[in-house]
């Protein structure tokens, strides 16, 4: 019998040899792999047996242990999987194996993520870039398209899955059920972020199952199900495009001299970041009669993360959706909505006049004062420009600060609160993304899990405004009325709130599913019933703002002093708003250990926000919001990216532009879609 049982370890040994080179693992590795399933198995076999013990002893008392017989759970003599993600060949190697050596091996047809669309080849036309970015066309390879959106998978089972959703359920009374879309110890594909981790359970399908009768040789089969389909809103050839336009070869999220500007003598004026610096950002296109999001880019994405190093990791955070993570304070892009609410609350009237002297408080009060009143400008107003008070459209246009003080004065903190929240600030708009993060013990285990997605944005709650109200802070109330203070909100937010100033105030949230989803509650809809001789003046002063010369959506202007438009797209209509909003230090760590080496202050994130529509029809189709994280000017960094997501929309059909000088639609196509190979699976 020793022989026997020598020759026969002899001969696992030599079959698990074999099976550790054709998965291309390690011996060391196999077996690693194999304690890990034993020791899992093997909790669960004793958590069962306590559980039937117990039983037994409710039933026959102290006696129930010394009978007691355990009997092995079905997961002892069942296989698991040891490695997932096999070539062909591999699998070919591993089904000789099994055939040879029968109950040993099992090699297990599996499936794995396809993303057809995740990287594309486009051709993008720079002859509408920044001058000093103007060039021949630049053919880029875009990869990782979507991916915050889409998500990914892991072939990693969680202890929180096992949890959450096991493949075997044993009863109270010890009876097993089993769940044929629950999960097994060891590899498994599980959702881990994006649409992929939202609707895991929908997407993942179950498995088949056959049955065969030892006595009577039958045969039973459970056929497998597929997973659900999932229809979303967005148009990966937009998607790709708009994306493109942040990557670093194209130079529009570098830190640029002309973001900036030069003084007066030509001197180049000092710059926080460092030339051509990348930048973080994001771009949101919402169709603005559906609410359907058309486009969310977020920058860096997930794939763009995995060259980085460990600092450049640790500093811009690529695994964050900043379409809807990144959350931001508004500036000035919140005046159109400060004013069309102040009319709707009947705090202001919608053709009132504000005189700006540029000083809200006091001449000599360093707060509350107008951007353009600064020693550097000879302490220059609003109204000595225009010789007189100022009206909504040159309110909005110029930006005149001292404008929006005065409404947010009239409105109070709490109205304006109110509206802020009528306009979806302070909430979710739960277009349906999310993802897991593991908690890690100091050691580096796996404790726990928290579940990150939407940000809500930050609103003063009713306790903080009645602090402020009980200590009479007037600073808080009235910058309020500017996007400055407690109060930030999602790029997401930011169109979604001006898709609804386009429909007179109907309330249709931004929306990124087509296809229903059984429990899911319904998006928010209404009707703010905004005044409309308040739109229309509102939607004045942002057209204003991009196309007449005193427009801070207008132009920017190089080194030789020759100021150029931000939105050149021909046969359209823009109406929309820049905004320049303070940054919290930006505390860099440069050599990835964890530890803060320097802090860059003076930072501002630059914001425009627009609605966009063909010039013929005259009324806004799209609404684009985009954000570059320490931009600097909203203009003059946000606004060129801006300019070519609206050729991005010519590109692709959805405005028609100028007929006579729109070029042919070039359909763009995925990278490699036909190079995708099967996998299988060994256990």
């Amino acid at each position: 019998i020793q022989a026997q049982r020598q020759e026969l370890a002899a001969e696992l040994e030599s079959v698990l040899n074999d099976v550790a080179t054709a998965c291309h693992m390690t011996r060391d590795e196999l077996s690693a792999q194999m304690g890990d399933v034993r020791m899992h198995v093997e909790k669960k076999a004793s958590a069962v047996w306590e559980a039937r013990l117990e039983i037994d002893r409710a039933k026959y008392g102290e006696d129930a242990e010394g009978q007691f017989d355990a009997q092995p759970i079905a997961e002892q003599s069942e296989a698991h999987v040891v490695k997932s993600g096999i070539e062909t060949a591999s699998a070919f190697v591993l089904r000789k194996l099994a055939d040879a050596h029968p109950g040993t091996i099992e090699v297990q047809d599996s499936t794995r993520r396809v993303y057809p669309w995740a990287s594309a080849r486009i051709d993008l036309d720079r002859s509408s870039m920044p001058r000093p970015l103007r060039g021949s066309t630049l053919k880029l390879d875009v990869q990782g398209i979507a991916d915050h959106v889409i998500g990914g998978v892991r072939d990693e089972v969680w202890r929180q899955d096992l949890e959450r959703r096991p493949f075997r359920v044993v009863g109270s009374a010890g009876d097993v059920a089993l769940d044929l879309g629950g999960y097994r110890p060891g590899h498994d594909m599980v959702g881990s972020y994006g649409i992929e981790r939202t609707y895991e359970d929908l997407l993942r399908g179950l498995r088949g199952r056959t049955v065969q009768r030892l006595d009577t040789n039958e045969t039973s089969r459970t056929e497998p199900v597929l997973g659900s389909d999932l229809q979303l809103t967005l148009d990966v050839a937009l998607q790709a495009r708009v994306q493109a336009l942040f990557m670093p070869e194209v130079g529009l999220a570098r830190a640029q001299q002309w973001h900036y500007g030069w003084d007066n003598d030509g001197t180049p004026k000092q710059m926080p970041l460092s030339y051509l610096a990348p930048l973080n950002g994001a771009a949101v296109v919402l169709d603005v009669d559906t609410g359907e999001i058309l486009s969310m880019v977020s920058w860096p994405t997930v794939a763009a993360g995995e060259d980085f190093d460990d600092a450049v990791r640790a500093a811009r955070h690529p695994s964050v959706n900043r379409a809807i993570e990144g959350f931001y304070p508004p500036g000035s892009i919140i005046k159109p909505i400060v004013y069309v609410s102040a009319v709707r609350s009947g705090a202001f009237g919608a053709d009132e006049e504000v005189e700006c002297n540029g000083h809200f408080f006091g001449e000599s009060d360093p707060f509350g004062r107008c951007w353009i009143y600064t020693k550097q400008n000879k302490y220059l107003t609003h109204s000595k420009v225009i010789s007189g008070p100022l009206g909504v459209e040159a309110a909005i246009s110029r930006s005149c600060n001292i404008y929006f003080y005065t409404i947010a004065q009239r409105m109070g903190l709490r109205t304006l609160t109110d509206w802020y929240r009528n306009f979806g600030l302070g909430q979710k708009l739960d277009i349906g993304i999310a993802r897991w993060e593991p908690r890690l013990d100091d050691a580096g285990n796996i404790v726990g899990d928290r579940l990150s997605g939407e940000h809500p944005g930050v609103l003063p709650s009713v306790q903080a405004i009645a602090k402020i109200e009980s200590t009479g802070d007037r600073i808080v109330p009235v910058i309020a009325g500017i996007g400055q203070g407690p109060i930030a909100w999602t790029p997401m937010q930011a169109a979604n709130a001006y898709a609804t100033l386009a429909r007179g105030g109907v309330i249709r949230d931004a929306e990124l599913l087509v296809t229903p989803i059984p429990g899911r509650a319904a998006r928010r809809t209404g009707d703010l019933k905004l005044n409309p001789h308040s739109c229309e003046r509102a939607f004045e002063g942002l057209r204003q703002a991009v196309e007449e010369q005193h427009g801070t959506g207008n132009h920017v202007s190089y080194e030789d002093r020759r100021p150029e438009a931000i939105i050149n797209a021909p046969g359209v209509v823009v109406w929309a708003k820049t905004g320049t909003a303070q940054a919290s230090p930006l505390k860099v760590d440069d050599d990835g250990n964890g530890t803060i080496d320097r802090t860059i202050t003076g930072l501002n994130h630059a914001w425009f926000v627009g609605l966009v529509g063909d010039a013929q029809e005259h009324r806004p189709r799209y609404s684009v919001a985009v954000l570059l994280e320490h931009g600097g000017s909203g203009g003059k960094s946000a606004g060129p990216i801006a300019n070519q997501v609206i050729h991005a929309l010519i590109a692709e059909g959805y405005l028609q532009g100028d007929p006579q000088s729109r070029p042919a639609r070039k359909p763009l196509q995925p990278i490699g879609a036909d190079d995708i190979e099967p996998t299988g699976g060994a256990g």
